[in-house]
This record gives structure tokens, sequence and C-alpha cells, in this order.
């Protein structure tokens, strides 16, 4: 029903930033860009697994129109359904885009699927390696001390450790770079310093051979960037006629579909503004206009508040909603 489909359009993501971040090429490595690059990935991820079950739809109502069908075959190019099945064999399907640092850190060296590529499987054991033994020092320390510790991440401080005081409470001398908060201490050690800069230059490691795939995954989709660009207008398009037919089916005032003509006349019967007739407090006026070769302008008077750049703007809005292909409501 066409109100499948307008719930299969709405779970569309943001496709401008889709095709904005498959055509920028960022010339340094930062989590930002491998944020921006498995993202991108995502939202064509999600884009193409909408496009069968919206096609199957559309299918379904027995299309006349030879726009809809254009549509239709524009969303079920061969090359589509390729590039899904590549980008499925590279992420995993937990991949996706986090808010917190550490979150993000996360997603961002392992998003693409264990087994990929060997050099990337390495780093990352590395990695993991690096961020238990931190976990292992923190528990030890806890343990020869009596003391509540937490290991956390922050992007300014990187790996670092947050013990809970009382009052005045003095920590050991080991423990340094202490910053009081109300209710707790953030700190570190030499042991914790040391791994975090390990953690760190792992994980640029990671970052590096994840980012390379990922841009070299990104230079294939650009080949076939024809197809992404016809299938979003496509996708566009029908999100237009979508709600054109959505306005004629829920307004209340009449609405009819405009005639044209090579040379015609502008010719306006009971026109009635789209927007105003819905908030206007007395009834609205329908208004008739023609404006041909014997008749190529008219002036409209009357006292502030009577309704004439209402009626300049309703003729505008017609228009326009006429060569949109929508129905006008007159």
């Amino acid at each position: 029903s066409s109100s499948n489909i307008c719930r299969s359009s709405s779970k569309f993501p943001n496709l401008d930033r889709v095709v904005n971040g498959i055509s920028r090429v960022p010339n340094r490595v930062t989590i930002k860009a491998a944020e921006i690059a498995i993202t991108t990935l995502l939202g064509l991820s999600q884009t193409l697994t909408l496009l069968p079950l919206l096609a199957s739809q559309m299918r379904g109502r027995s299309l006349k129109s030879v726009l809809l069908q254009t549509i239709v075959g524009t969303m079920e190019h061969p090359d589509l359904a390729d590039m899904q099945g590549k980008i499925s064999e590279l992420l995993t399907s937990s991949a996706s885009f986090r808010r917190k640092a550490d979150e993000m850190l996360d997603a961002a060296c392992f998003a693409i699927k264990p087994g990929y590529n060997g050099m990337l499987d390495m780093a990352r054991k590395a990695l993991l390696q690096s961020v238990e033994d931190i976990h292992s020092a923190a528990d030890a320390l806890s343990a020869a001390h009596e003391l509540s510790i937490t290991v956390k991440y922050a992007a300014s401080r990187g790996f670092h450790l947050v013990i809970p005081v009382k009052g005045n409470q003095v920590l050991p001398a080991m423990f340094i770079n202490q910053r009081k908060n109300r209710k707790s201490i953030s700190c570190t050690t030499e042991e914790i310093e040391s791994l975090s800069s390990r953690v760190k230059e792992s994980t640029q490691e990671v970052l590096l051979l994840t980012f390379a795939l990922l841009q070299s995954f990104l230079e294939e989709v650009r080949e076939d960037m024809d197809a992404i660009f016809a299938v979003i207008d496509a996708i566009a398009l029908l999100d237009m006629l979508m709600s054109l037919a959505e306005l004629v089916m829920t307004e209340s005032q009449p609405y009819c579909r405009p005639q044209f003509t090579e040379e015609g006349p502008l010719v306006i019967k009971a026109g009635q503004h789209p927007i105003t007739y819905n908030y206007s407090l007395t009834p609205f006026v329908p208004t008739d206009i023609l404006i041909g070769p014997f008749m190529n302008f008219q002036i409209v008077t009357g006292p502030n508040g009577a309704g004439k750049t209402t009626l300049l703007k309703q003729v505008a809005l017609i228009v326009i909603l006429a060569q949109a292909g929508g129905w006008v409501p007159s």
C-alpha cells in the first residue's frame, strides 16, 4: 500500500551526507576521518538494503506510470546489489556511529570484520592485549592499596584511573597527574601511562590499516557513482511525488489536475491558497484568475489585510505546484 511505501521511504538516511562522505578524500588519518568513512558506508548500506523492499512494494501496485517504472528500474540496478554484498563482507553487523570518545574509537578500530585482512587482525590483537594489560595493572593496584579503581578513557588524556575519595583523603605518591573532582580523583601511574602510550601507538596502527581499507573500498564505490547518483535522484523524485500525493489526499479543500497547453492562457478557476486556506479564521474566498494575450496584467487593490499579498502568493504557488507535477487547489 501507499502507507508502506511512505514508511519505507522515511527510513532512508541523509543521502546528501552519504554522497558527501563518498566524494570526500581526507588528507590525513584521524578518528574523525575513520568515523566519517564508517558512517558513510553504513548510510550507503542502509540505503541499498531498503531499495529491494521499496521496489517490490511499488511493483506490487501494478505500475502504469512510465516515470514510476523508471524509478523502480533504477532501484534494481545490478551494480547496487553487488555493492551491498561487498559492504556486508567488509563491515561487522555491529558497526555504527557512537557519540562517546571511547565507544567511537572502538567502533572505528573494529568496524571491519575479522579475517578480512591479516595485518589488521594482528594489530587489533596487540591493541586488545595492551588494553587488557591496563585493566590488569589497575586490578593489581586496587588490591595492593585497597582502593576502588576504575579505568576510564578520554580523548584528551587517554586511559587513566578514577579513584573515589572521601574528604581530604590523600593517595600514595605513585599516583601522579592527580585531578581532584567532587567525589573522586583522576590520576595515573608511570606503568599505566606507559601502557596508555602503547595503546595509543597500537590504535594509530589499527586506524591506519582500517582507514586504508575503508578508503580503498570507497575508491571502488566511486567507480559506480553514476548508479549511486541515479538512485539518489530516483529516491528524491519519489519522495517529492509521495509528498504531493499525500498533500492531495489529506487536504480538506478540493484539488484538481492542471491542464497544460503550448500557448494557452493562465486560467485559474476558484483558486485557493494551499496553506492559508487551513488557517484562515474566516471562510476563504476562492479567486478566478485569467492572464492571456488580451489580459496580460491585473490591478489588485484593497485595504490592509484584505489579502492582496496572499492572492499573489496563491497564484505563484499554484503555478509552481503545477509545473512540479502536482495537483493544485482550484
